[in-house]
Order: structure tokens, then sequence, then C-alpha cells
């Protein structure tokens, strides 16, 4: 996954780090992964590494259909149609 694609998303997503809607910003959530709207809060994730790496996941998830490298720290990988 190309780092210029998940620093767009995380712009797009939450604002350029402005977050204000489902997500807070002590989430480390930058895809905003299972924030639905109407106030339901995404997933949080305990690190900033973390959050990033759930990112990749997700955009992964989403782009490619090969397996993950590491252990899957995207709680809604599994949920993409791959």
């Amino acid at each position: 996954m190309r780092a210029e694609v998940a620093f767009a998303q995380m712009c797009l997503e939450t604002g350029y780090l402005q977050y204000g809607h489902d997500v807070k910003i002590e989430q480390f959530n930058f895809a905003v992964v299972g924030a639905t709207g109407n106030g339901k809060e995404g997933n949080t994730f305990g690190k900033v590494r973390l959050g990033v790496e759930a990112q990749i996941q997700h955009l992964k998830a989403y782009a490619s259909t090969a397996k993950l490298r590491n252990s899957c720290v995207d709680p809604r990988f599994t949920y993409v149609k791959r």
C-alpha cells in the first residue's frame, strides 16, 4: 500500500486530523474504521502505530486479495468481500 494513498485517506476521513464527528483524536483511528454515522463511535486503537497499521490493513482489504503479512489488527478486515 502506497503511503500517499493512506495519507490522502486520513486527510479526507479526519478532516486533516481535525476530527470532530464520530471519532476522536485519542482513538488513533485514521481511517475512521467502524464509525457508521449517527453518533456510532468508531474503533479505538491503543497506539498510533496500531491505528496506522489498521488503516493500511483496511485499505489492503479493499485493494488486494493477498494475505496479511502480520497479524490482523483491523477489526473490520473480515467484513470486506475480497
